[in-house]
């Protein structure tokens, strides 16, 4: 009779608990957050940027973060890059926390998805600053701004 209790218990419990889970997963599939730029950005692609976001600038102050978010956007945006933003964040050779493991191993904070969420509902930096290194402006690009320990470029000559 215990036995039966329990199991009577647990299946009530799953499926209270089922119909809840299913609700949650149809609106993670049609979250999304708007631009003037971008028509819908999913919670995916979002998680992606803050992920990288998280990677490259911890322990940077939120406007590096925005930058680096606006730097993401822009690039998404623009003819030299690739048109989606898995393929930015994922491209050969572009972003150092992806190859070394570390966009592996970082949980974004809510500083990360605050910088998005504002390149994505306000204002961006100039959409031709496509370039950001910790250490020096990169070479072959045209300086722009310098904020905190990261140093911002664009392309040079555009």
């Amino acid at each position: 009779m215990k036995r039966l209790l329990l199991f009577n218990l647990a299946l009530l419990l799953w499926l209270w608990y089922q119909p809840i889970m299913c609700h949650a997963e149809e609106q993670e599939k049609i979250l999304v957050y708007t631009s003037d730029s971008f028509e819908t950005i999913t919670v995916e692609e979002f998680d992606m940027i803050s992920q990288i976001i998280m990677a490259e600038a911890e322990g940077e102050d939120w406007e590096a973060q925005w930058y680096i978010a606006c730097v993401i956007l822009n690039r998404v945006e623009s003819d030299l890059f690739p048109d989606s933003i898995e393929e930015v964040i994922f491209q050969e050779k572009q972003f150092s926390c992806v190859w070394n493991g570390r966009y592996d191993r970082v949980i974004p904070n809510d500083s990360c998805m605050e910088a998005l969420q504002y390149a994505l509902d306000t204002e961006r930096i100039p959409e031709d600053i496509y370039y950001f290194t910790s250490n020096g402006y990169l070479p072959g690009t045209e300086p722009y701004m310098q904020v905190d320990d990261m140093y911002f470029s664009r392309q040079k000559g555009e």
